[in-house]
């Protein structure tokens, strides 16, 4: 049983409907989200495989309604294991309480440590986790943090396939011949940091005369981009259905976040062969590692600077490319992923029963 308490789809719960489609034909999911989750979740867990069950009131903040109802699905499911999806080390806590008073094994991944919290909530979060048999973290900055609150983790990184690749998509996008195209992919929120990269975008074209620059997504910042997209001559896209293929078609990847667990789009990045350029912060240095540029967070001169400088250098584009599918080949797939959840799984999973002994009569 896998337990979702986010109400969006992001980069946590892409990791959910990986996990299943990659391990639906050995295991049976049944996955538990709030009832104000969104469609795309049901449509998208349902389609890599799993049974999607709603329960009222479930959200991050624990009720105590939301936790008896969830305890008494996970009671009457009677599963060999819950797993819970934990966008942060604070998340999750009604599955956590749930999956203890019914005294099910309980696995949680933890997708992002995030930094200045009070100690209280600390020690909250510390406690919690200290309830699971088994603890996930994405990165091994994310197992140190939970260290330090006495949780010990198994680090077992994201894996994320092979983007396709559409070779029209640049004509699709009004790209011109020749030009060179960078771009962002993720929801339009502070934490990305588009808006660093908006500025940089001036920098970069005078790098790298007639450059291109996109952001791929939507969400809550979109009102305050707009106006310095548009300054800037950087197009917003909006969510697109094919981002994958959007991704494979850039020249360059610009990953300015603010703060990052092991980001999806910048692995996907690597497997297409793309180069990235990114922020020097935890997740982002992980996924990067010497495939990629890393830059000062918050600088969008020396973002613009840097992307600048590969988009007018293909031979250190191509070096970059072919560095970053052997660095994705090796760290991020999708099988080594299953595999080292699996083995998670193995070691804490309720065995099944023994087979009915049967009695031979002479």
């Amino acid at each position: 049983m896998l337990v979702s308490d986010a109400i969006g789809f992001g980069g946590a719960e892409v990791y959910l409907e990986t996990l299943v489609a990659e391990l639906a034909q050995e295991r049976e999911f049944l996955a538990i989200v709030g009832d104000r989750t969104g469609a795309e979740a049901t449509r998208r867990l349902t389609a890599a495989g799993a049974r999607v069950a709603q329960i009222a009131g479930l959200s991050r903040i624990p009720r105590a309604t939301a936790v008896r109802r969830l305890a008494a699905t996970l009671r009457a499911a009677d599963p060999a294991l819950v797993h819970v999806n934990a966008t942060d080390q604070g998340d999750g806590l009604s599955a956590i309480l749930a999956a203890r008073a019914i005294r099910r094994p309980l696995v949680v991944t933890v997708h992002l440590a995030l930094a200045g919290r009070s100690r209280h909530h600390e020690a909250l979060s510390g406690w919690a986790l200290r309830r699971a048999d088994g603890v996930i973290a994405v990165d091994p900055a994310i197992a140190g943090h939970l260290r330090a609150l006495r949780v010990e983790a198994t680090v077992v990184r994201n894996g994320r396939p092979v983007p396709h690749a559409d070779p029209a998509i640049r004509a699709t996008l009004g790209v011109p011949v020749g030009a060179v195209l960078v771009g962002g992919i993720g929801r339009l929120a502070e934490q990305k940091g588009w808006d660093i990269l908006c500025r940089a975008a001036p920098t970069i074209r005078e790098h790298c005369a007639g450059a291109v620059v996109v952001i791929v997504g939507d969400g809550p910042q979109r009102p305050q981009l707009e106006a310095l997209a548009q300054r800037h001559g950087v197009r917003l896209l909006g969510a697109r259905i094919d981002a994958g293929a959007v991704l494979s078609a850039f020249d360059v990847l610009a990953a300015p976040s603010r703060f990052e667990g092991l980001p999806l789009v910048p692995i996907e990045a690597l497997h297409a062969g793309v180069p990235v350029v990114a922020a020097d912060i935890d997740g982002l240095r992980s996924v990067v590692g010497d495939a990629g540029v890393l830059v000062a967070g918050e600088d969008a001169d020396a973002l613009g600077a840097a992307v600048g400088a590969l988009a007018a250098d293909p031979a250190r584009r191509a070096q970059l490319a072919e560095r970053g599918r052997e660095r994705a080949a090796e760290l991020f797939s999708v099988q080594r992923m299953a595999a080292q959840t699996r083995a998670v799984y193995d070691r804490v999973a309720r065995p099944p029963p023994p087979p009915p002994s049967v009695t031979i009569r002479a």
